[in-house]
């Protein structure tokens, strides 16, 4: 059985004022264990009831992806150079017509620019590092560290994690190459509810056979899920979303109320019965 390790001061009563300043986000995350929920089956899906996923945030012109993605055929400064101006255009993709959808890493590996293709993928070379950083921080006050894209002199730093090590790094991603590091270095993945279960099934194998391959217990890593609110969406319906993430597997979820509720009052009150349906 899994401990879970919880901050001494956890009964502490608050009001929800401090609740809302303690936690600093818009959205509730309720970690549970299997055991917690009440045994129900979730809604069976119908072919009517497709959510209408919100627009977090505006979309790219589509001429502008439709740049990144032809210089990703051949064109390396170009490719640099839009990255640079904005970072998101690498997840951009095209459809040049009848679904035929297309990225600038897809259209390196079909015109054989390896230079493209590794430097695309060298974002996640970024994130690598920035983990070595982290593990550096946390364990020891004497810190040095000298890589390719960050660089920190001998330096000292006496304020680390209550928690040996450092907290837990849960992380997400839906390739292979990100599935590959969350087995053999993340303590667990971040998954999203709604995505088709096979395709859930077969990334979560890959972050298993990584974490083998790695010489790590599998069993260590957690799979959370993260579920997302929606507007026409009642809170029961929620729950349902939440007891299927827990009949897949889950060992916990995070629940986002940020683009349904109108105010804190509103989304403490989602929260609370949300809580309630899945104790009752």
């Amino acid at each position: 059985m899994r401990s879970i390790s919880t901050p001494k001061n956890i009964n502490r009563p608050c009001t929800r004022k401090q609740f809302l300043i303690g936690t600093g986000v818009a959205a509730i995350g309720l970690i549970s264990g299997r055991g917690l929920l009440h045994a129900q089956s979730a809604s069976p899906p119908s072919a009517d009831n497709v959510p209408d996923f919100p627009e977090h945030d505006p979309q790219f012109d589509r001429a502008r992806v439709k740049r990144f993605v032809i210089a990703g055929h051949g064109n390396l400064p170009a490719v640099k150079a839009m990255l640079t101006e904005e970072p998101h255009l690498i997840n951009g993709a095209i459809d040049w017509g009848n679904g035929d959808f297309e990225t600038a890493l897809g259209g390196a590996s079909h015109m054989g620019r390896r230079d493209i293709a590794e430097f695309l993928l060298e974002r996640g070379a970024r994130l690598d590092e920035m983990l070595d950083v982290f593990e550096k921080l946390w364990a020891d006050s004497s810190v040095e560290h000298r890589g390719r894209f960050w660089e920190i002199p001998p330096s000292t730093f006496d304020l680390r994690p209550a928690q040996a090590g450092g907290p837990p790094v849960l992380l997400g991603g839906f390739s292979p190459a990100a599935m590959a590091r969350v087995g053999s270095r993340g303590a667990g993945w971040v998954a999203i509810a709604g995505a088709p279960e096979e395709f859930e099934q077969q990334l979560w194998g890959m972050a298993v056979a990584a974490a083998e391959e790695a010489g790590r217990d599998p069993g260590v890593l957690r799979k959370e899920t993260r579920v997302n609110t929606y507007a026409a969406e009642s809170v029961a319906e929620t729950a349902d979303k939440v007891r299927e993430a827990e009949r897949r597997g889950a060992d916990g979820v995070h629940v986002d109320f940020t683009y349904t509720a109108g105010s804190a009052d509103d989304l403490l009150a989602s929260a609370e019965e949300l809580i309630g349906i899945l104790r009752a």
